[in-house]
């Protein structure tokens, strides 16, 4: 094996990389894979990372993609690096289509060939693209991931010799698969500018990935959508009395040659405030509980979905607990509106303030719009399914709103207190733009709540309206079964 020993950094580095080999820029992925190495080092941060260190990562992971070229093809037990190798690194030496043909040496040179950087004086005359020290060569498509998007493509035209790295950011580039979980054709990686939640998550992730490679991968979440549950318990097991000071992002990618794909979802710093805080809530995680039940489909978890929701649709995560009012309503004798429908619609006007960051005076009044609304229910002895009716469509809301505007003005106990509604209030419920249905849902949830509140009973037809009121306002609103 001393013929094929790996190779790795010129013996010899300019003067500032010996301090700091790494840097950390402002590109995403360089800074996924700056941390993954300090998580190789066994360092809390890439500043931590000496030229010791640098050279011995970059020789584990060179050893490591030389071992491969003991295998014949992809296919073969524990030849993992050698099947990503097609999902990041195309066209590389170390899959060349006729790899068959070669011999175990002949391919392990190759591949020692390809990640061994020239010697300093042979680097040209350019600075870094990224961080703006002195380059070592000019990379594409065979070395570095995308950058941005799909429509970013790195590969280089002709007489384009491609971005000009440093040996530090391609050895980021380098270690970046060492820190994603590879799952589903895909591989995913949690950025984010905060440091120290990013060095906490890129810990966590390399010793999944070595596991795996290992052929002994720790396991999943189950019931589907496994990268944005992952997300969501590294933000919640995140050091309880630290806050994570900047957003969190999912980034997915593939660099195959058969597809290229790089999909960013984001979740705001608001967002990842508002997940840590419900599960310290004990009120609150139990109503997240509730959620999760009414998200469950008949091939997703409703910790599943509701995970994606969180990671990849917040916009619809309101309506989603809404939706979980209506489906709780209970149909049992006697027929009363369940407790849980407070605790819901305490979390989602925590979610609209907190995280969606509407205005706390325009959801108190909404607030209190439902609670006037329950307290006319109950005052004219309405059946619950008039209202759940008039809920389905914006227009038959809006006139049921407009005839109990009538009756608060008539009823004796409605005198002398303030109106039923107001105009910013039908404003807010109908006209305020791509909101207005935000507070609609909120709406609705107020008014099952304060009716729980009042010991308000219902009977079976007004338990199978309101959830047949789920069924065709999720249609109407687009939600799907994944």
């Amino acid at each position: 094996m001393s013929g094929t020993s790996a190779r790795g950094v010129p013996a010899r580095l300019p003067e500032d990389f010996v301090d700091k080999p790494v840097v950390l820029t402002a590109h995403p992925l360089q800074r996924c894979g700056a941390f993954t190495m300090a998580a190789m080092a066994h360092v809390a941060h890439p500043r931590e990372v000496d030229e010791a260190l640098f050279r011995g990562v970059w020789q584990e992971m060179t050893t490591t993609l030389v071992k491969m070229a003991e295998l014949p093809d992809a296919k073969e037990p524990g030849a993992f690096w050698l099947s990503l190798s097609y999902m990041l690194w195309p066209n590389s030496k170390m899959n060349t289509t006729n790899r068959k043909k070669l011999s175990y040496v002949e391919r392990a040179e190759a591949t020692k060939a390809w990640r061994t950087p020239p010697d300093p004086e042979e680097w040209p005359q350019a600075p870094c693209g990224l961080c703006a020290r002195q380059a070592c060569g000019f990379f594409g498509k065979v070395d570095v991931v995308l950058a941005a998007s799909a429509e970013y493509r790195n590969t280089t035209v002709p007489g384009h010799d491609g971005l000009a790295l440093c040996v530090g950011c391609l050895a980021s580039f380098y270690a970046l698969p060492h820190g994603c979980l590879v799952h589903r054709g895909r591989l995913s990686v949690v950025h984010s500018w905060d440091d120290d939640f990013l060095a906490a998550s890129t810990y966590r992730q390399v010793e999944h990935t070595r596991k795996q490679a290992w052929g002994r991968p720790p396991a999943l979440p189950p019931g589907g959508f496994e990268r944005e549950q992952l997300v969501l318990e590294g933000i919640r097991r995140y050091r309880p009395r630290t806050t994570v000071s900047a957003d969190v992002s999912l980034l997915v990618f593939t660099n195959s040659n058969k597809e290229q794909e790089f999909t960013e979802y984001q979740l705001s710093q608001s967002m990842t405030r508002w997940v840590r805080t419900v599960s310290l809530r004990p009120r609150w995680s139990a109503s997240y509980a509730e959620l999760e039940r009414a998200c469950t489909t008949r091939k997703v978890s409703g910790a599943a979905r509701l995970a994606r929701l969180l990671v990849a649709e917040p916009a619809r995560l309101p309506y989603t607990i809404a939706a979980a009012v209506h489906g709780a309503v209970d149909g049992a004798k006697p027929a009363r509106v369940p407790a849980v429908a407070v605790g819901l619609c305490e979390l989602l006007s925590s979610y609209l303030t907190e995280v969606m960051r509407m205005p706390e005076q325009y959801l108190r009044e909404i607030e209190q719009l439902g609670a006037r609304a329950a307290e006319l229910i109950i005052a004219q002895s309405l059946s619950l399914k008039k209202f759940t009716v008039a809920y389905r469509r914006t227009g038959d809301l809006r006139r049921w709103i407009n005839s109990q505007s009538v009756a608060w003005l008539t009823a004796d106990f409605a005198k002398k207190r303030e109106p039923f509604i107001e105009p910013r209030q039908i404003k807010l419920l109908f006209e305020y733009g791509d909101q207005a249905w935000l507070y609609r849902n909120l709406f609705f949830t107020a008014v099952i709540a304060e009716l729980h509140k009042r010991g308000y009973a219902t009977d079976d037809e007004d338990a199978a309206d309101a959830r047949d009121t789920v069924e065709s306002t999720q249609t109407e609103d687009g939600d799907e079964e994944e």
